[in-house]
């Protein structure tokens, strides 16, 4: 018989044992965000994403990127191989330049393709929360069922990415 020690055993912050059912724990692996719009990290938000399969090698798309609310950037790719395409609808080349920078810095790189790297995030995000709201599902729980999957992959994403998908309140300023 093993003799119960009160020291292995965390108490809630008030000094006393949790009053809640073993189901639900006091803390979360994942930190809940501030309220936010499906693939928002920071002040950008990609919005009008399509897919479609018209490459060689593989599926390209088209979106826009807003920030603060504010449309600046239509991104594309067609699916041939090669980098996505960034053009500035506001005619200042600088909101392109300013959202590498900000994926350069959100995904702790220096080089080249951080910012699609950080398009492709944003999308797979408003796949998760279009994919959880539409069948009533638990966000948290249909994005750790997707990242186990992913780490199966040839290019699994980052630990990087995976804190950023889990919690995208860390890019906020």
């Amino acid at each position: 018989m093993t003799n119960f020690n009160e020291n292995d055993h965390p108490r809630a912050e008030t000094g006393k044992f949790a009053d809640k059912s073993q189901s639900a724990p006091e803390t979360s692996l994942i930190t809940p965000a501030r309220p936010r719009k499906p693939g928002q990290l920071g002040p950008y938000e990609l919005k009008n994403y399509k897919r479609h399969s018209a490459g060689m090698e593989g599926g390209g798309f088209t979106a826009s990127l807003y920030r603060d609310g504010k449309r600046v950037v239509a991104v594309s790719n067609d699916g041939n191989g090669g980098s996505h395409r960034y053009v500035s609808v506001t005619g200042d080349h600088s909101e392109v330049t300013k959202f590498q920078a900000f994926a350069n810095k959100a995904l702790e790189l220096g080089g080249d393709d951080s910012e699609d790297l950080l398009i492709e995030n944003m999308a797979y995000l408003t796949d998760i929360e279009k994919l959880a709201a539409k069948n009533g599902w638990d966000r948290d729980e249909v994005l750790e069922e997707n990242l186990v999957a992913d780490s199966a992959t040839e290019y699994p994403l980052s630990e990087r990415e995976r804190a950023i998908l889990r919690d995208p309140s860390i890019l906020d300023d």
